[in-house]
């Protein structure tokens, strides 16, 4: 089998399931030795095309693009809420934090103290306030994609905030690309509210794992990530953390 051949096949074979193991592509790829398979997997990963983790795990990298907030809410439900409430439990009493847009963050309100104030782009948050939250809603232009506000009004008006905590929201992780995200305007709000804050953690599903979009926030190591669970990139990243640890 020639090179182009066995890429092809590894690229397949991936696009089918997702995420594999290198013993699995040898399968694939009968009589042909684990150092040429290696030599192949590192080829595609320097292309961006897969991720290769710790333990031998290749998954496929994905494009991301939006998706409406109603078809993210049922997505990986469980996990998100084993997120939130881990999340919810590092935030003390009297603090101000700062809670994006986005599913997994808008969990987090039905686990927070009353005396938190919040600081929010969310139209969710604001509406699933059944604890009476003090909560700003801060201004700008409506996304009915996302649910919230944005724009340059809203990064102006988060720049007068200084927040004890903030929890982020992200379309994709992996260690090529960082933590990233569709929208530039999305981007510079979230690297304003991380200059104005103590701490930011992350809040990402597995199944983000490997995807990207176009627009960096930052480095996989230069915050706080939370997780539901050990995977690939806990092995290698230490500032990744899980409810079960």
């Amino acid at each position: 089998m020639l090179p182009y051949e066995r890429k092809k096949v590894i690229e397949e074979f991936l696009e089918k399931n997702g995420e594999t193991t290198i013993d699995d592509i040898c399968d694939i790829t009968k009589d042909v030795s684990v150092s040429t398979i290696r030599r192949d997997l590192k080829t595609l990963e320097n292309e961006g095309v897969i991720s290769v983790y710790y333990g031998g795990i290749v998954k496929l990298n994905q494009y991301s693009t939006e998706q409406k907030i109603e078809s993210k809410r049922l997505t990986n439900i469980e996990a998100k809420r084993s997120i939130a409430k881990y999340a919810a439990s590092l935030v003390k009493p009297d603090e101000t934090i700062f809670l994006d847009s986005g599913s997994t963050v808008a969990e987090m309100i039905h686990h927070l103290d009353r005396s938190v104030k919040v600081i929010t782009t969310s139209l969710d948050i604001v509406m699933n306030n059944k604890n009476n939250l003090e909560i700003h809603l801060l201004g700008g232009k409506v996304s009915d994609v996302r649910n919230s506000v944005y724009g340059i009004t809203t990064i102006d008006q988060v720049s007068d905030f200084i927040f004890e905590k903030a929890f982020l929201g992200a379309n994709g992780i992996g260690e090529k690309h960082g933590i990233t995200t569709p929208s530039t305007e999305e981007s510079m709000l979230k690297k304003k509210i991380i200059q104005n804050s103590s701490k930011v953690y992350f809040l990402i599903d597995s199944s983000k794992i490997g995807n990207y979009s176009n627009c960096k926030i930052s480095k996989i190591d230069e915050n706080y990530v939370i997780m539901e669970s050990k995977n690939q990139l806990t092995e290698i990243y230490k500032n990744i953390l899980c409810p079960e640890d």
